[in-house]
């Protein structure tokens, strides 16, 4: 397991090749849409925290988005399924074929891979053997490939070499040993929030414990005066442990909300900690984040004896489902 956290680094310079490119080496498109699931659409939340000003999507669900037929003319679709199994995706690569709209298909094997082989569909292949969500960098890496993102692919390469995933492992059990018998909430945000969901992600799956998670300043609206306690509701909050994920390039008045809403919640006893990283890059700063995320339920998992890459209420799930 540790050996899958430290890979993220070597992900990260991953050289992918899109088969078939030809068919769509001239496309030019306005829109990216992004079909995936769970761990498969991560990198895309990733791509629109750091491109906010490009039009990138995501669909989360069966087939395509009820959108207009000019839209798709002009839209880039990115079926994402780490598997290759996922049976939203494939609905969507159904109604991809069926109304031929321009697409491509990242994932590492399975029935979409086929039947991207099978009708001459560009695709980039993943490496396999992992859990979808450890394979964030891979996934990162192939959409940063699909937008032409060059430069920043070459910028990102260069500072591996400043990236250390292994001092943040002391972080990640020191901030586990916090957070054991709690549950974890974290906010952050509304440009960073794909961090979060990720934290929430790695918790959920990798150390199987409930998490939440939202964004500053939504939740000083409405969120956090579930936690106006009284001697009848104290003890419904006792558990959270709240974490605000702040970063570098955070708006000056959000990073006031979270210290407030902090010392709010400390006369308050609850447990609170913000995480930031005083790094001059963002790229640097954001996958800082995402290794702290991943060490933290790591350990997490060795606490509480649950298997961090099993995921078997899912399986189950899947069984009991029949599809």
């Amino acid at each position: 397991m540790r050996e899958i956290i430290l890979g993220l680094k070597d992900q990260l310079s991953f050289l992918p090749e899109i088969h078939f490119f030809e068919r769509i080496k001239n496309f030019s498109f306005e829109n990216l849409l992004i079909v995936g699931m769970g761990g498969s659409h991560l990198a895309g939340d990733l791509l629109k925290t750091f491109f906010p000003e490009k039009k990138i999507f995501l669909h989360e669900n069966y087939d395509l988005p009820l959108w207009f037929k000019k839209d798709f003319k002009k839209t880039l679709i990115v079926l994402s399924s780490y598997s290759g199994n996922t049976k939203e995706v494939l609905s969507a690569l159904d109604e991809v074929l069926k109304l031929k709209l321009k697409s491509i298909v990242v994932s590492a094997n399975g029935l979409l891979l086929e039947k991207a082989e099978k009708f001459k569909l560009p695709y980039l292949k993943l490496p396999s053997g992992l859990q979808p969500r450890f394979a964030l960098g891979y996934s990162f890496v192939a959409f940063l490939k699909i937008l032409k993102e060059e430069k920043f692919l070459k910028k990102m390469r260069k500072l591996l070499s400043f990236f250390e995933i292994e001092k943040l492992e002391k972080e990640g059990k020191k901030l586990a040993e916090s957070l054991k018998n709690k549950i974890p909430l974290i906010y952050a945000s509304q440009r960073f929030l794909s961090l979060a969901y990720i934290w929430k992600i790695q918790f959920n799956e990798t150390a199987k414990i409930p998490a939440f998670f939202n964004f500053f300043p939504e939740l000083n609206h409405n969120e956090m005066t579930g936690f106006d306690i009284n001697d009848k509701t104290k003890f419904l909050s006792e558990k959270f442990y709240f974490i605000f994920l702040k970063a570098q390039e955070d708006d000056h008045r959000i990073k006031k909300r979270m210290d407030v809403l902090k010392e709010i919640f400390k006369i308050k006893n609850f447990s609170v900690k913000i995480i930031e990283f005083p790094l001059r890059e963002e790229i640097l700063e954001v996958f800082s984040f995402i290794s702290l995320a991943q060490w933290t339920s790591f350990y997490l998992s060795l606490f509480y004896k649950t298997n961090p890459l099993e995921v078997p209420v899912v399986e189950e799930f899947k069984k009991r489902l029949k599809e």
